[in-house]
């Protein structure tokens, strides 16, 4: 085996590395927002503002995640 065919190996490896570690990070965030949920309603009354108002930051979130992941792929492959 040559060192190119080494150096090749290694390198295809690692792509499986962080891609296991950017699907565990996803979990784990949209984990956390969907459990979050039942404090809502604790939230509406801290901050005095509407539903919409206090669950915009789950959707920006989520934008962001979608974004970032999408960025990941193409780096990836």
């Amino acid at each position: 085996m040559s060192a190119a065919d080494l150096s090749h190996d290694l390198e295809g490896s690692w792509k499986w590395f962080v891609m296991v570690g950017a699907f565990c990070t996803r979990a784990l965030g949209v984990g956390v927002m969907y459990s979050s949920g039942p404090f809502i309603d604790e939230w509406l009354d801290y901050f005095d503002r509407s539903v919409a108002t206090t669950t915009w930051i789950f959707s920006l979130a989520t934008l962001v995640m979608a974004c970032v992941c999408e960025f990941h792929f193409f780096l990836l492959f």
